[in-house]
């Protein structure tokens, strides 16, 4: 699969037309650390870069430059196969300050740097960080959830290979001190109280993220009976 940063459509900015870099400039080569777009006038401003990212690429991440919400200028990009940095060049107005976003498509971090762009050239580089998010959610797996019982959490399933987990009990919505073990022994003043357990998850490149489980009731004991004399 092809993977790239995607051009960003040109807009309006100040009664002036910001023309796509993609009309008079071609993608660079795969492998290449720098673009260097053919420009026609001699006043043309750019902010240039490289956004880098761990791992496989996908084909929908994007660079744009924005005065408000409004994008002024379009990105030309390039990206090979197996390549994890592509390049980007954005047509500006001089002496205007711009927010330069990168949209990671949902599997990387959105970024936004804000630049000021200098007549000489203005560089800014990006590097993604994946998004780890939880595709199957945690939960709290016991015989039964009474005074004295252990209960333990099965963390679920995640975008990532192999993270990392730390734990976090709750006893109805408060969090039990140094109840941050993958298991819980539940105590007297659990009784009839809603256990949950919050599982963040860490991996080296990716955000970090936390997924907390459905809640589980704790038994109260039966009152005892008294026999009569």
């Amino acid at each position: 699969m092809r993977r790239s940063l995607r051009v960003v459509t040109a807009a309006v900015f100040a009664g002036l037309v910001v023309s796509p870099l993609a009309a008079h400039a071609s993608q660079a080569p795969v492998g290449s650390h720098h673009v260097s777009p053919a420009v026609n006038a001699v006043d043309d401003v750019f902010i240039t870069g490289q956004v880098t990212w761990l791992g496989k690429g996908v084909d929908d991440i994007t660079v744009a430059a924005y005065v408000g919400k409004t994008p002024v200028a379009s990105a030309l990009t390039y990206a090979g196969a197996t390549a994890a940095h592509g390049g980007f060049a954005l047509l500006v107005a001089p002496g205007a300050s711009y927010k330069v976003v990168v949209s990671g498509g949902g599997v990387y971090q959105d970024i936004t740097k804000t630049v000021s762009a200098r007549a000489d050239g203005s560089s800014v580089n990006f590097a993604l960080t994946k998004v780890l998010s939880n595709t199957t959610a945690p939960s709290i797996v016991a015989k039964k959830v009474a005074i004295g019982s252990k209960v333990t959490v099965d963390t679920g399933a995640w975008s990532a290979d192999s993270p990392s987990f730390t734990y976090q009990w709750f006893s109805n919505g408060k969090p039990v001190k140094k109840a941050t073990a993958s298991s819980y022994k539940v105590g007297k003043k659990d009784a009839g109280k809603k256990l949950t357990v919050a599982v963040t998850a860490t991996e080296d490149g990716y955000t970090s993220a936390t997924a907390t489980t459905a809640p589980v009731t704790v038994a109260k004991p039966k009152p005892t009976k008294h026999k009569k004399h």
